[in-house]
């Protein structure tokens, strides 16, 4: 069912309560494992303001362009200053054009600005595509502003920076009329450097697919000289209503909202900041098959499975919301320290090249990923990892909520209904402090895609109302062909245990049963007493068995997750401050190991909770 608008804002402002209320100093937004940039000014709250010769005088270096002014002219006044492309403008007499000189090569110098007000760009008014370079610099970015009170819209052209840095995009709409699933992409096929970009307060409205795979927003290097691409910032933009216009569960067609590549060998993508950003649906479903839509492909994908893909690594991914969409919010492939946190989805279908996942990975590179703090909910699966390539990882899933995944069933090959369904099983999996309510399936893993030096980690989660809504094998672990996988299993809590663990088709029948398996001890049963579950609140009151029962330490040794974090990322240049400042925290921000103990579960108890609110249940 569609979320009202006024429950979906409701939703929002609870998720900036629940994951974004403890900024630090002066930052916009927390969320746990995210680091902040360390630009020399903050992206995401640097603004624009008028000139003081505004309204009746220009200022050197800001274009004011408004096409519907009724004094707007491009043919400077006698003694107006002017600029490389022509006058400035101003709101009393403003532009009637974007300046311009080329399609392809317009160079603007540090400090420049140019500010649109109103006008809708088309092919017949604009080029196609058009392809600036912005050099600003870091204490003088460029800016192309819309006005925020009379936002332009782009329809039918795309911009394709290159060769550019420390330049802000604003306010700024592309709604409908694409001849290309593209309509904004860094860098194109010139050789040069693309560098500190902010993306902010865009809109992608009613962009159809057209043919072939393919991005929105495409934030790629290229195979040119020097041509990488690395701190983005992309901050509160919108998707609405993307990929419609053709029946859902006939195509494959990867229409993403951003899609992030860097090349094998070559120029890299990193360092790159995805906040705050939506998915969301129309104001009425699709006539072509009555679904609301959002994106008919991932809010985020990292990678490719092309050969030349693989050089992306630091993304940072957090705060953002999707629905109703037909593949994931946050997809790898192969890329490395991709980190996804506190992102909200729910209502993926389960349709014709998506599996209904909210997140996951595919292909053989995916060298520390790490998905925290997550919430997967009226879904097919909260978390998957598909395809059959043999790989090392690890893949991190730790202190994600899912729940109320209970869509649809394919086949006992392939099972949608679960929290974590596991096609593939090689390289090093960890599954720690995360719950799993209310779906048939916790964990379903199916066949032998694995071999003797692969690891499975199933450590300090809940497992609580798992039951046959829609697959009669319901199970809260099912680890089928799992044959020579080692598998470490401890300190996990089963609501009621009934019979909830199957290895190779060979159900375990008692809690000792599992307990008494080389690799597993520890596993509790019982009422994991959550606060509210009737409004999705998980947090445990005050008598859970699952309130310091987790554990750091367990059967094979490892180093905890937590540690493995901090180790990986202190001293890491691409990784801005100190990882400690950002982790371990669960959902509320509560530190997750506090007097050397730490909870089961994705939150950790700080004391009774009354009347709290953490994700509303919706109508």
């Amino acid at each position: 069912m569609n979320i009202p608008l006024k429950n979906r804002l409701i939703l929002l402002l609870l998720l900036n309560l629940s994951f974004a209320a403890w900024s630090v100093g002066t930052t916009s937004w927390f969320y746990p494992a995210i680091p902040y940039t360390d630009w020399q000014y903050d992206p995401f709250n640097i603004e624009l303001s008028a000139p003081n010769s505004w309204p009746n005088s220009p200022t050197q270096n800001y274009y004011y362009v408004e096409p519907n002014h009724p004094l707007a002219s491009d043919t400077p006044a006698n003694g107006e200053i002017t600029g490389s492309f022509g006058r400035f403008g101003y709101p009393d007499r403003p532009r009637v054009s974007i300046p311009t000189n080329s399609w392809i090569s317009d160079e603007f110098d540090a400090g420049t600005i140019i500010w649109l007000k109103g006008g809708t760009y088309t092919t017949a008014n604009f080029y196609p595509a058009w392809s600036p370079q912005f050099h600003g610099t870091a204490s003088q970015p460029v800016w192309l502003y819309g006005d925020p009170n009379d936002k332009p819209v782009f329809s039918g052209v795309r911009l394709e920076l290159y060769d550019s840095s420390y330049a802000i995009l604003d306010n700024l709409q592309w709604i409908g009329g694409n001849t290309s699933n593209g309509v904004l992409t860094m860098t194109r096929d010139r050789p040069g450097p693309t560098h500190h970009i902010t993306l902010r307060n865009l809109l992608f409205e009613n962009l159809n697919w057209i043919a072939g795979g393919g991005a929105i927003v495409g934030l790629t290097s290229s195979n040119q000289t020097d041509a990488q691409l690395h701190d983005i910032v992309a901050y509160k933009n919108i998707f609405k209503n993307n990929g419609g216009g053709f029946d859902w569960s006939t195509v494959d067609n990867d229409h993403h909202g951003y899609k992030i590549n860097g090349l094998q060998g070559g120029n890299a993508a990193y360092r790159i900041w995805i906040i705050d950003n939506q998915a969301i649906t129309g104001d009425s479903p699709d006539p072509i098959d009555g679904l609301s839509k959002s994106l008919s492909g991932n809010l985020v994908q990292v990678g490719d499975q092309n050969t030349s893909s693989g050089n992306n690594h630091h993304i940072f991914v957090a705060g953002n919301y999707q629905e109703f969409a037909r593949q994931a919010l946050g997809w790898t492939k192969k890329s490395s320290d991709v980190i996804f946190s506190s992102n909200y989805c729910t209502d993926t279908y389960n349709l014709s090249g998506g599996n209904g996942q909210c997140y996951g990975h595919q292909y053989e590179l995916g060298d520390h990923n790490w998905w925290i703090n997550n919430i997967a909910t009226n879904s097919a699966s909260g978390w998957m990892h598909t395809s059959n390539d043999p790989m090392t990882g690890p893949l991190y899933v730790i202190g994600n909520l899912f729940y109320g995944n209970t869509d649809g069933e394919a086949n006992d090959n392939w099972r949608t209904c679960s929290g974590v369904t596991l096609f593939n099983q090689r390289g090093e999996h960890y599954f720690v402090n995360n719950i799993f309510d209310n779906s048939c399936h916790g964990i379903w893993a199916r066949t032998n895609r694995h071999n003797s030096t692969d690891k499975l980690h199933i450590y300090n989660n809940i497992f609580s109302n798992i039951s046959a809504i829609v697959d009669s094998t319901s199970k809260a672990i099912t680890l089928e062909d799992s044959n020579g996988l080692q598998i470490f299993m401890q300190n996990n809590l089963f609501g009621t245990f009934n019979n909830s663990v199957s290895m190779n088709s060979t159900v375990v029948d008692t809690l000792n049963n599992l307990n008494n398996f080389s690799w597993a001890n520890s596993n509790l049963q019982g009422n994991p007493l959550y606060v509210n579950q009737s409004n999705a609140n998980y947090a445990a009151s005050t008598n859970s068995p699952a309130i310091d029962a987790g554990t750091q330490n367990y059967t094979n040794g490892s180093i905890d997750v937590y540690q493995q974090f901090l180790d990986r990322y202190t001293g890491d240049a691409n990784y801005p401050g100190n990882p400690a400042d950002y982790w371990p925290r669960d959902f509320l921000n509560n530190n997750r190991v506090s007097d050397g103990v730490i909870d089961i579960g994705a939150i950790e108890y700080q004391g009774p909770i009354q009347d709290l609110i953490f994700m509303d249940g919706f109508e």
